[in-house]
């Protein structure tokens, strides 16, 4: 079908990371459009204007295996989305707990510090070399959180760049309708 095809073409361009098909013909034959694009664009970063972060492609790619499992099943679909939805929300809710603690750690070992109780501050009378194993662990707890958030969770720290409007940008393909 027309669909098909547009979605084979779409997934040959393995570099296309912006895509404007808004009003566009193709898009009228094309069930549940921007689930479908999003899966077969594994780099598009922007459909129409609207970025495509991390969880909305998780949630799209569910959804789409669990209609091609189910011979089409918009409610097991629908379904299993939600599963992931929530999934997402635990992982954000143990990222962000992940993090809270970390930062608690640090504020109680910053009041300890300050309040004059050497004996409670962990970095009292340390050697230089102590301070370095201090800070590499500092290090290694923001690394762990952080990765957390961005690789297993697919939550990024900071939206993607939009896309210059005029500018022609590599990768970059727009689809548009020509009549007669």
């Amino acid at each position: 079908t027309g669909a098909t095809t547009t979605l084979a073409i779409l997934s040959s361009c393995p570099k296309l990371r912006v895509l404007h098909l808004q009003n566009n013909p193709l898009t009228k034959n094309l069930p549940y459009y921007r689930k479908n694009v999003i899966r077969a664009c594994r780099e598009l970063r922007y459909l129409d204007d609207r970025p495509v972060f991390p969880e909305e492609r998780r949630r799209c790619e569910a959804w789409c295996r669990a209609m091609d499992d189910s011979g089409g099943d918009v409610c097991e679909a629908r379904a299993v989305e939600r599963e992931v939805v929530e999934a997402l929300r635990r992982e954000r809710r143990e990222a962000e707990e992940c993090q809270w603690e970390y930062w608690n750690e640090v504020w109680e070992e910053g009041r300890a510090c300050e309040s004059g109780r050497p004996q409670d501050c962990s970095l009292a009378g340390a050697t230089i070399g102590e301070t370095i194993e201090e800070e590499e662990k500092v290090c290694e707890a923001l690394s762990f959180c952080s990765n957390l958030m961005e690789e297993e969770l697919g939550l990024s720290l900071k939206p993607p760049p939009p896309p210059q409007p005029d500018e022609e940008k590599e990768g970059t393909v727009k689809i548009v309708e020509l009549t007669s």
